[in-house]
């Protein structure tokens, strides 16, 4: 097992383009976004050095998200997305670029951690296809399709931080074991509370808040890496 990994995620869509959008309003730009930041801490947390697309909802070409991964030199890629279709659907599927026998195997592990943590979602499997982001990077790379947003059951779920914050964990899972890391043994922001008024509950920890923490984590490696470079002058 290597010590030192770097990766990056890639939170689909953004800005002026939201993406499919669910009938009450739900864009997947923001539900990638919100999963993508959570990927980025666990892992982050984890050990693994990460870098990101966006981290607010600002739009970013192709060809700048495959770029910015090339530059980063990551290990790995994850691109984040929901699904939509013009007739009814369901369930999860993970792309890998056509050909690429290594993304096909790490697709597999994040298709199996996001089954696991849902069991009852429908097994899209693992597919190739040739996307732009995963044809144009140079690691190797995925792309996750972790449920259709056009349904009003699919985008109860999507809309729900608390699964939300699910997916990022079974993400990320999916990458520790693909490094042969530790995996995550609890969730950072847990599951749910019974809030007296609800069946489902409410979560502890708002999307927002968890996004801050990330980027409170992203300062904190910045402000690591200028005071190494000030001690080396």
């Amino acid at each position: 097992m290597r010590k030192y990994y770097k990766g990056w995620v890639d939170a689909g869509h953004g800005g002026h383009d939201p993406g499919a959008v669910g009938p009450g309003g739900t864009k997947e730009s923001n539900v990638a976004l919100n999963v993508s930041n959570m990927v980025y801490e666990h892992l982050g947390l984890a050990g693994v050095t990460m870098g990101f697309t966006r981290d607010i909802d600002t739009f970013e070409s192709l060809s700048a998200r495959s770029n910015a991964a090339n530059s980063f030199d990551a290990d790995f890629f994850i691109s984040i997305h929901c699904n939509s279709a013009k007739v009814p659907a369901e369930g999860i599927e993970t792309f890998a670029m056509r050909g690429s026998k290594e993304g096909l195997r790490f697709a597999g592990f994040i298709q199996d951690s996001l089954l696991d943590e849902f069991e009852d979602a429908i097994d899209r499997g693992v597919k190739e296809a040739g996307f732009s982001v995963l044809r144009k990077t140079r690691m190797v790379a995925i792309l996750i399709e972790l449920e259709f947003i056009h349904t009003v059951s699919g985008e109860a779920k999507l809309s729900d931080p608390a699964v939300q914050e699910r997916c990022a964990r079974a993400i990320a899972n999916g990458v520790l074991r693909y490094l042969d890391m530790p995996v995550l043994l609890k969730p950072d922001v847990p599951a749910l509370v019974d809030d007296g008024n609800s069946s489902v509950g409410k979560t502890k920890a708002t999307v927002e808040e968890v996004r801050l923490r990330a980027r409170l984590s992203k300062a904190k490696k910045l402000a690591k890496q200028l005071t190494e470079l000030l001690a080396d002058d």
